[in-house]
């Protein structure tokens, strides 16, 4: 049976400018996109509400601070790391001499897909070099 993980794509607040001096004058927050593990997910009518991260922050598309919820596929890549929905993977295609190519792990009908190739193919033979959300230019096509 598949193990049921989250992680979140959120805007999260950082206290900046303090560095354990007894004189906080400037110190400050400052609001950051940030990947987070999810420790709760709550549903409302079918629909995720809100989720918490381990510290028991929430997170809700109600009050824009969650941006995008990723589930784990239960799969790992070929170095053992795990595979989350908007992980983009780099594999040695069977095809095409052999070239490197990169697959967005899409989630689709209730399956996981992998750019048109199977989930054995790419899985054994793919590595988890980033996702969508931290890591955008490692979807651009050079010229």
């Amino acid at each position: 049976m598949r193990e049921i993980k989250y992680r979140a794509w959120v805007i999260g607040s950082k206290l900046v400018g303090y560095h354990g001096m007894s004189d906080s004058r400037f110190a400050g927050i400052e609001e950051q996109e940030m990947m987070i593990d999810v420790r709760g997910v709550s549903f409302r009518d079918g629909k995720i509400e809100f989720v918490t991260d381990r510290e028991g922050d929430e997170y809700s598309f109600a009050d824009g601070t969650l941006i995008a919820v990723r589930q784990y596929t239960g799969l790992k890549d070929k170095s053992g790391a795990e595979i989350y929905e908007g992980d983009i993977l780099l594999y040695t295609s069977p095809i095409a001499s052999r070239s490197k190519n990169r697959v967005i792990c899409e989630f689709e009908n209730g399956c996981f897909l992998f750019g048109g190739f199977t989930t054995d193919y790419v899985t054994a033979n793919g590595k988890v070099i980033g996702n969508i959300y931290e890591n955008p230019e490692l979807l651009e096509v050079a010229e």
